[in-house]
């Protein structure tokens, strides 16, 4: 609606003689707003065009660049940039470095201005003479961001117009009043000018009085803030459908994820409602989604009072950590599991359980024979040990403690030698070699030696002991003592002399 306003206004014949508009007589301190900054060079070109030609002088504060273009094009309308140089008839300062000077803090210190502008103001306006002035020192500060610290400048050549008679032009690229916050800064700024000329988007003409000119910008300024705004909620209306679909794909990945981790996952709601199960969950017990999902958890319990303290624990905002509990397979088959559980809370509100399911069952089964076997070997007749692979004693059974004199304690870390004469050490390491073979060495009656340095006949099988990749790990051997021996097995393994018979 704004930009329609502005294209309805009046389009006389445009004037490109900055002297023909209205703030071109008397003291003006004048401001031109601009999108382009090629107009503004060629406005900035009219008005010294017009200082020098008129035989007044022209102060140029501005960026290198524009003080540089400004320059080529006086040149090729016939203007002599080094003679009015050197006569002070064309006066460059740059305005970054004025900036530096002037401004300490957030705001330009008034004494250092009139240190650095208003001296060569006060020079070149004495007697008739006449000065035009172009500053791009507000237009830097205010692409900065420092609207404050240009207004205060505004301010300060304000004061400095009151002493001194000079045309003064401001510029200002309309971008940095694009928003509604900026608002309160664009009309301060008009506030502070003698006459406002619009940007370039409408052409101004003779006809046009200040009050119109004023409008017009002052419907450019919340034409583009409004514009901006209009970008930038479509910008940010862009950014958030492209977070949501992040979001979205990010849920569907994260659901994938869930769906087919290979861990049983499940959750039941504040009555014991089974409203989701992943993959794994029914895989472990047999159901399909329309068997398990909408059904209470304890149809799958097996032991009630479990079932009935895991609720009870969570309902009470517990977590529970490596829970066991004996869950029904739809086959009949009980399955033993490790529960971790807690519960999603809203507000005080029990909205599910977050239960992962881990099946041990055949760990407790492994357990449960390996607590077998253990009560077998701590309770029986014969001498049961076993050593590694350097032929170190890594356990010992109390038959063995009976058997050979030594505890657990003076056995377990010891070598197998010091059961042995010194010349079993060859049969030994053969041994070892077929047990690496994975030959199992089966029932070949021997001589041992006990803690006292008494010898015993005694009949002995060694197994191999392997990881569960196969890898030989070590020996296991049974030893049981016999009443005799062959008199020549008897004979050959008693001819070493019992001091030659290691004790390590």
């Amino acid at each position: 609606m704004l930009r329609r306003t502005i294209d309805r206004l009046p389009k006389a014949v445009s004037s490109s003689n900055l002297s023909a508009l209205p703030h071109a007589c008397g003291h003006d301190h004048f401001v031109q707003f601009y999108n382009d900054e090629g107009y503004l060079l060629a406005r900035v070109t009219e008005f010294a065009k017009e200082a020098l030609t008129s035989g007044g002088r022209f102060l140029f504060i501005g960026t290198h660049d524009h003080r540089q273009t400004v320059a080529r094009r006086l040149e090729a309308e016939g203007i002599d940039i080094d003679d009015a140089s050197a006569s002070e008839r064309y006066i460059e300062l740059d305005a970054a470095t004025l900036i530096r000077r002037i401004v300490r803090g957030d705001s330009p210190d008034a004494v250092r201005f009139a240190d650095e502008v208003g001296t060569y103001v006060a020079r070149y306006t004495a007697g008739a003479a006449k000065l035009y002035a172009f500053g791009e020192m507000v237009a830097l500060l205010c692409e900065r961001g420092a609207m404050d610290a240009a207004i205060k400048l505004e301010e300060l050549w304000c004061d400095l117009g009151r002493v001194n008679t000079f045309k003064l032009f401001c510029a200002y690229p309309l971008r940095v009043f694009g928003t509604s916050a900026a608002t309160a800064g664009f009309q301060h700024v008009c506030q502070l000018h003698t006459n406002i000329i619009p940007a370039e988007s409408c052409p101004v003409t003779v006809a046009m009085g200040q009050e119109l000119l004023r409008s017009v910008a002052s419907l450019q300024q919340r034409s583009l803030a409004l514009e901006t705004e209009v970008a930038e909620r479509k910008r940010v209306e862009a950014s958030l459908r492209e977070r949501e679909q992040e979001l979205r794909r990010r849920e569907g990945e994260l659901r994938a994820f869930v769906e087919t981790a290979s861990q049983g996952l499940h959750w039941v709601d504040a009555n014991g409602t089974i409203i989701w199960a992943n993959a794994a969950e029914l895989e472990l017990l047999g159901y399909s989604s329309t068997e398990y999902v909408g059904r209470h958890i304890g149809d799958f319990h097996a032991d009630s009072e479990v079932l009935k303290d895991i609720l009870t624990r969570l309902k009470r905002g517990e977590k529970l950590r490596d829970y066991e509990a004996r869950l029904r397979c739809k086959n009949g088959a009980i399955k033993t599991v490790m529960i971790d559980s807690s519960v999603l809370w809203e507000n005080g509100r029990f909205i599910h359980t977050q239960c992962f399911t881990r099946d041990v069952t055949e760990q407790r089964r492994l357990d449960e024979a390996m607590r077998h076997w253990a009560t077998v070997v701590e309770y029986s007749d014969d001498a049961i040990f076993s050593n590694d692979l350097k032929g170190r004693i890594t356990s010992w059974n109390p038959a063995a403690h009976r058997l050979f004199g030594y505890s657990a304690a003076e056995a377990v870390g010891r070598p197998v030698a010091i059961l042995m004469f010194p010349d079993q050490q060859a049969k030994e390491e053969h041994i070892l070699a077929r047990l690496h073979a994975g030959e199992r060495v089966e029932h070949f009656e021997t001589v041992r030696r006990r803690k006292d340095g008494t010898l015993v006949n005694v009949s002995l099988t060694i197994s191999p002991l392997k990881d569960a990749d196969g890898r030989l790990l070590g020996a296991s051997r049974i030893v049981r003592e016999i009443a005799t021996r062959r008199p020549a097995a008897v004979a050959k393994e008693s001819s070493a002399p019992l001091a030659a018979i290691t004790a390590a």
